[in-house]
């Protein structure tokens, strides 16, 4: 073998050996990538793919399903009605960011009289009157309602929510005949608080909600305390034995 011959060998030698030195460096660093959240694989300390452990998003079998424990619907007037569902988280460190709902209306026939959409954050340990204003009817009489979250809900890791929002001189009235219900809402947090829903639930003897109704303060300072006033156009339909008060949260 001429001298020529030999060193073009170990030339090409020495770059294989160099072109396997950088494959098997680049399939050891992918190999041994540490493990994270969204690599769709089950590794880590996580309990599912991407899910538990460390990871934010929560697995399903670590998750308490949210309990509907009831919907209903009211007339206002004639051919307009607010539904309400009554649900409740039982999780103490999980949520919701954007859980899409639907409420829908059926007479007796089962048609359909109107549906309504929505979207709600679920937060840790709490109830949620989830209200829905003026379903329009056209007159017809609503036979039964559905309440239903659209889409599968994604759990996360939650810190559960401050209750800052207290509720206080709560009082019933009436005002030429028609029922009112006042109440004081005091933000005791450091921060302003904007855009507070706050839901009543009115209820008979039997504990039955028989009406609702829903107000929005637009903004309350740290220690404000404003008046919040439900009014109804109508008697109620049947007589109350109390009502329930409910800000929420954001």
């Amino acid at each position: 073998m001429s001298w020529g011959t030999k060193r073009r060998n170990a030339i090409l030698s020495l770059f294989f050996f160099g072109l396997l030195i950088l494959i098997g460096t680049y399939l050891f660093i992918f190999l041994n990538k540490e493990p994270t959240c969204f690599d769709g694989k089950k590794n880590g300390d996580e309990a599912g793919i991407d899910c538990g452990g460390s990871c934010a998003l929560k697995c399903e079998g670590e998750i308490i399903d949210v309990v509907i424990h009831w919907n209903r619907y009211f007339e206002i007037v004639p051919g307009v009605y607010n539904a309400l569902a009554y649900i409740e988280n039982l999780n103490a460190d999980s949520g919701v960011l954007n859980a899409k709902y639907l409420f829908t209306l059926y007479d007796e026939k089962n048609f359909v009289l109107d549906r309504r959409y929505g979207q709600i954050k679920i937060r840790p340990k709490e109830i949620i009157p989830i209200f829905e204003p003026g379903l329009d009817t056209g007159k017809l009489i609503p036979a039964r309602s559905t309440f239903e979250f659209t889409e599968k809900l994604i759990w996360q890791k939650t810190e559960p929510n401050d209750r800052y929002l207290q509720i206080n001189n709560q009082r019933f009235f009436e005002v030429d005949g028609l029922p009112r219900i006042s109440a004081d809402i005091t933000n005791t947090s450091i921060f302003r608080s904007k855009d507070i829903k706050i839901v009543v639930i009115i209820y008979d003897e039997q504990g039955n909600a028989i009406t609702t109704s829903s107000t929005i303060v637009d903004t309350l300072e740290k220690d404000q305390t404003r008046q919040i006033i439900y009014t109804w156009p109508q008697q109620f339909s049947r007589p109350m034995s109390r009502f329930e008060i409910i800000p929420l949260y954001d």
